[in-house]
């Protein structure tokens, strides 16, 4: 019996066939009470390996969408809220110390102190609207996101070619 989702996706990717979408479908067990019932299980869940790799997505799409699209309009608006929980997982990871005032993004960043910058406003910024609610109500700046999504990228393919390849790989790029 397996007793967590994140179990039953590793066990169902390894069945055979499991990789090829167009052949294999993804179910779930959903318990109320008594009762179980099996159904598809959704996309989101199926696609993509962790919320971290969810995230990845959702940068790279933002670093490559046409601005002019309106389709593409969610990957700008949740840009901030995305960024800044991929960055908080991404470098705990790289910089694993309990040093509250180390400033990670800069020194993820390193000498590039406007990739720097501009991240860390855009993460303030866009992720939270206590405190600078007139933000809510303005047009966000699109150009300013990407632009801070290949910083976010640019950084990761320069700092560490696997990972990066890893991730484009896990979001089938």
């Amino acid at each position: 019996m397996l007793h967590s989702v994140s179990a039953a996706k590793k066990y169902l990717k390894r069945l055979p066939g499991a990789l090829k979408k167009n052949k294999s479908q993804y179910f779930i067990i959903a318990r109320a009470d008594q009762v179980s019932d099996i159904s598809l299980m959704p996309r989101y869940l199926k696609d993509y390996v962790t919320e971290f790799n969810y995230l990845f997505h959702q940068i790279y799409k933002c670093a490559y969408a046409q601005i002019e699209c309106d389709e593409n309009h969610d990957c700008y608006y949740n840009f901030g809220n995305n960024a800044r929980k991929f960055l908080e997982a991404f470098l705990y990871y790289k910089y694993p110390n309990a040093v509250e005032k180390d400033d990670k993004l800069a020194r993820f960043f390193g000498d590039d102190a406007l990739a720097a910058s501009l991240t860390d406003r855009i993460n303030n910024e866009f992720s939270h609207l206590a405190g600078v609610f007139e933000r809510s109500v303005l047009p966000i700046d699109v150009p300013e996101m990407k632009t801070t999504a290949n910083f976010i990228l640019r950084k990761i393919r320069e700092k560490d070619p696997d990972q990066y390849s890893a991730l484009l790989q896990s979001i089938g790029e």
